[in-house]
């Protein structure tokens, strides 16, 4: 084996294995030593063990000079001048504490750094380093990424979030102040409804894996998905924070529609047949601002039923708790019905058993958990209040 540097022991010597700590490659998950300097390969260095710097200081206390000592012990001079002279500053001869590499980053770089990240906190490390003039200079991308981290800085994938302008952000803080101190006796008067397109295979969600950096592009550590749209249903659905519940109905497209989609006479005739069970006096029907639900059709079969609707704001999901609702009936289907996601046969007999998956995991959804996201409403009232009438967690 060789070690970078042949250490040629006499007979009466004792083996180099004692008197140096040698830095070999640690084992799978062992204990990282804090005075290793293995650098990979077959060469490494060495490091005295407290042991011989003992023995060392000790021959020099006793009067023998650091060359004698070097022959001796068939150990660099060098080695043995730098074990004497810092003895005193040892502890029983343990090794030091290293410094470790010394910041690259000067204290005006890394405020530089800090303001620009802020003021732009969606630029990219390319152009991160051009604005901070390192182009040629040997700051890495790795050098800026830990600097930002002792900040609590790191890079998210940013939020998907609808898009809203001022006088959108002005109506949604309005509507949140206006309900502000609403509490749950006054939302469980809410009929909560909304449509969702459920594409199949939607509900599945992202797999970690253990693995190291070298399996990262490995067969069985990647999460395949399908490329393109696969077939899709639409659906409709409502409940109440009292624990009314609708059907889950199939909303079928119509094909003289414009791109075939779901038209306001398909959602009269969902009305029309769900809502008798629901609607009562003293109740109101929440609806977000679709084209299909503020047709002339629909506001005056709403209007010549009595039954109140509010005025809604726009691009607010976030207000809507049934938008939580659709997520869980996605992944309740993929967990329980994997076969879907593979099945073959007509448009009409796939979209079929869609629809009864979903209609099953609707009907397996309890109270408790509609009760708690009616709960979740005055919160969500106060995190509009609280972003300005802007994007929120929900």
């Amino acid at each position: 084996m060789h070690f970078g540097r042949v250490f040629h022991a006499s007979p009466h010597q004792t083996s180099i294995y004692h008197y140096f700590q040698i830095a070999m490659p640690r084992q799978p998950l062992g204990e990282i030593s804090g005075n290793s300097n293995y650098r990979g390969g077959t060469e490494g260095r060495f490091e005295l063990t407290p042991h011989w710097r003992s023995h060392i200081v000790g021959r020099s206390a006793a009067g023998q000079s650091p060359k004698g000592i070097a022959t001796d012990l068939n150990i660099p001079p060098a080695t043995i001048q730098s074990t004497i002279s810092r003895a005193d500053s040892r502890y029983e001869n343990e090794s030091l504490h290293r410094s470790g590499r010394p910041n690259i980053i000067s204290d005006s770089l890394r405020r530089r750094l800090l303001r620009e990240v802020r003021a732009n906190p969606k630029i990219r490390y390319r152009d991160l380093r051009l604005n901070l003039g390192l182009h040629g200079k040997a700051i890495s991308r790795s050098s800026l990424y830990r600097e930002l981290k002792k900040e609590g800085i790191t890079n998210w994938l940013a939020k998907k979030r609808p898009a809203l302008t001022p006088e959108i952000a002005a109506k949604r803080l309005q509507f949140a102040k206006d309900h502000e101190h609403w509490g749950p006796r006054e939302w469980k008067t809410f009929l909560w409804s909304d449509e969702c397109s459920v594409e199949r295979g939607s509900g599945k969600q992202r797999q970690w894996v253990f693995r190291t950096p070298a399996q990262k592009w490995d067969r069985e550590m990647i999460q395949p998905y399908n490329k393109g749209k696969d077939k899709s249903v639409m659906v409709w659905a409502c409940f109440g924070g009292d624990g009314r519940k609708s059907d889950l109905v199939f909303m079928p497209g119509d094909p003289e529609a414009k791109r075939g989609g779901v038209t306001s006479a398909v959602y009269l005739e969902v009305l029309e047949e769900q809502m008798p069970t629901l609607w009562e006096p003293g109740l109101i029907y929440m609806q977000d601002g679709a084209s299909i639900h503020t047709a002339r059709i629909i506001k005056r079969w709403l209007a010549d039923n009595g039954i109140e609707v509010i005025d809604w704001p726009p691009y607010s999901p976030d207000l809507n708790p049934i938008e939580h609702v659709w997520r869980h009936l996605k992944e309740w289907v993929h967990e329980h019905y994997p076969e879907l996601e593979t099945l073959t046969g007509s448009d009409q007999i796939i979209k079929e058993r869609m629809v009864e998956a979903l209609q099953e995991a609707w009907a397996h959804i309890n109270d408790e958990f509609l009760e708690k996201l009616v709960e979740s409403m005055e919160k969500r009232m106060k995190a509009v209040i609280r972003a300005d009438g802007w994007h929120t967690k929900y």
